[in-house]
C-alpha cells in the first residue's frame, strides 16, 4: 500500500480510490488501518438482493492533499 501512495504522489494525482464488498471485512479493516475513508456505497452493484445477500459495494477513498482520517 505505501507503494501504491508513493505512485500517486509522485503523478500528483489527488487521491486513491478502491472498491470492495461488505462482507470482506478483513479487506476493510486493512483499507481503514491504512487510513482510507468510506466515500459512497451501492446496494443494488451486483445483485437486486445485495442487502439481503450481504454484499454491498463499498467505496473508499484515500485522499492525498487533505491527510486521511485515521479510524
Amino acid at each position: 500500500m505505501d507503494l501504491a501512495k508513493d505512485i500517486a504522489r509522485k503523478q500528483n494525482r489527488r487521491a486513491i480510490i478502491l472498491e470492495t464488498q461488505s462482507c470482506n471485512t478483513s479487506a476493510i479493516g486493512f483499507y481503514l488501518h491504512e487510513g482510507f475513508e468510506l466515500i459512497g456505497f451501492d446496494t443494488c452493484c451486483y445483485t437486486n438482493a445485495d442487502i439481503e445477500r450481504h454484499e454491498v459495494r463499498l467505496d473508499l477513498g484515500y485522499f492525498l492533499n487533505r491527510g486521511a482520517k485515521r479510524f
